[in-house]
């Protein structure tokens, strides 16, 4: 019985899909609404935008998106989550302080008041998110985790997400991570190979294509990949910052992260898809709430 369902729960993502593709070309008759943005910030966006479309990542810092006292805030709301009851789930790896539980398909409430729940649906975020998609988007997941060495693992084996792989997608899906730890080199910081996301089709046949068209990731032979990166170092970027760097990638892209050798990471990931795409959001929020958002950010719920 339990496989029954997995076939229907296959069969629905794969039509699901097949239908979003069709309808792509009618979406492109809708145009985007752009909340008010200044001149300088929507340059900013701008950049940004242009930085994904050409690369399938960009970079920033919380400076940018927060002032000094929401900073402050921040770290001080981060160190409050962190007191929350962890949760440990298939990724043995992980601390999970807020999710880490998406497949799970459990819904969770919007927490407006937390500045880091409030981080996930700043505008200037939002705007370069449906900027570059150019579709309506939702957000998807919210997840706050710890990142930690296994003493029962082989120091040179990785596993899970910490392999290249790519995220299930119909067009492309974005994450934006953001440090709350400084990240060095053995302190699994985010790694991904440029040019892989799905804004390069004809880059992506010098790779393993994802043939997956339902849920879960989709990990290549690692062996081919590192191949490929032997005779393209350049095009692997690793991604070390300190506490407060921002990372935005298209993870329809190949990339893989949180590998530990020494000491931990303290990292949150939102999630972000069009409209269009079969994975659709786990948040509620009340009307009372939604109606004090701005108009970019009430699109996303």
């Amino acid at each position: 019985m339990e496989k029954l369902f997995i076939y229907i729960d296959r069969i629905y993502y794969i039509f699901s899909s097949f239908k979003a593709k069709a309808f792509l070309k009618f979406l492109k008759i809708f145009s985007i609404k752009r909340t008010h943005i200044s001149l300088h910030n929507k340059l900013f966006v701008d950049k940004k935008i242009s930085e994904l479309n050409k690369n399938g990542y960009c970079v920033l810092d919380i400076e940018n998106i927060f002032n000094s006292k929401k900073i402050e805030e921040l770290y001080q709301n981060i160190e409050e989550l962190k007191k929350n009851k962890s949760k440990i789930y298939k990724k043995q790896y992980l601390i999970n302080f807020i999710g880490g539980d998406f497949l799970k398909g459990k819904k969770q409430k919007f927490d407006i008041r937390s500045r880091l729940y409030q981080l996930s649906i700043n505008p200037t975020l939002l705007n370069i998110v449906e900027g570059y998609f150019k579709y309506y988007c939702h957000i998807a997941d919210i997840q706050l985790a710890e990142t930690r060495t296994l003493k029962n693992e082989p120091k040179s084996k990785r596993i899970y997400s910490q392999r290249w792989h790519r995220d299930p997608s119909v067009n492309g899906v974005l994450k934006i991570f953001t440090y709350f730890s400084d990240v060095h080199e053995t302190s699994g910081p985010f790694e991904y190979l440029q040019n892989t996301h799905s804004k390069f089709p004809e880059f992506d046949q010098k790779l393993i294509k994802s043939r997956r068209l339902f849920g879960g990731s989709f990990y290549p032979d690692q062996e081919k990949i590192d191949l490929f990166i032997k005779d393209h170092k350049n095009y692997k970027k690793s991604f070390i910052g300190k506490k407060g760097t921002i990372i935005i990638a298209d993870t329809d892209g190949l990339h893989r992260g949180g590998y530990i050798q020494n000491g931990t990471r303290l990292m949150s990931t939102f999630v972000y898809y069009p409209y269009y795409d079969p994975i659709k959001t786990r948040f509620t929020l009340n009307r009372n709430l939604k109606s004090k958002l701005s108009g970019i950010q009430k699109d996303f719920f």
